[in-house]
């Protein structure tokens, strides 16, 4: 079991097209967004994030969820991207009817000092938005991991940010989604 966060070696990237059941999980902190054209439950993990986004006022509901986890965590097959953590990953999904889903996500390891400087940053921006969750650390000296997601757009076109540091190897996972959606 690890204290804070696994290790960034072992993170993946996943999306489904339907809802996952929270019990999967091990969830730190939620919160739910609800706008005229889709309600989402956005939890932030001991491991990441998992988000339930769902489309609304449409004859059938549009599904994603959007899982940050360890590899090893034990989820359902049948997931329509599933990526390592590593270089620049790009993912699209097209083949839902009137939707379309984009990601792109990465790692970056940084120096200590600008570790911290990215560190202070996110704790500002998650002052002023969004959503984050600041982990208890366990290091004597140094800062704790941080979950940071959110939410921008506008009917039909949805921006999801999040970022998950890892401060014992000075790496940040960082994901974008984009899902446009068109009209009834």
């Amino acid at each position: 079991m690890f204290l804070v966060r696994p290790f960034v070696e072992d993170m993946v990237f996943q999306l489904y097209s339907r809802p996952l059941h929270p019990e999967l999980f091990d969830i730190v902190a939620r919160q739910t967004v609800l706008r005229s054209d889709f309600q989402a439950r956005v939890h932030i993990t001991r491991t990441g994030h998992m988000i339930q986004w769902v489309s609304r006022g449409r004859a059938e509901a549009i599904y994603f969820t959007e899982v940050v986890t360890a590899a090893n965590e034990s989820l359902p097959q049948g997931h329509l991207v599933h990526h390592r953590f590593g270089r620049d990953h790009h993912a699209q999904v097209k083949h839902l009817p009137g939707v379309t889903y984009q990601a792109s996500f990465q790692k970056e390891t940084l120096s200590p000092a600008l570790f911290e400087l990215v560190h202070e940053e996110l704790l500002a921006d998650g002052r002023r938005r969004g959503f984050i969750h600041h982990f208890p650390h366990y290091q004597q000296m140094g800062l704790p991991a941080l979950g940071f997601v959110t939410m921008d757009g506008r009917p039909g076109c949805q921006v999801i940010h999040a970022f998950h540091t890892f401060p014992e190897e000075l790496t940040i996972i960082k994901s974008q989604s984009l899902i446009e959606i068109a009209p009834a």
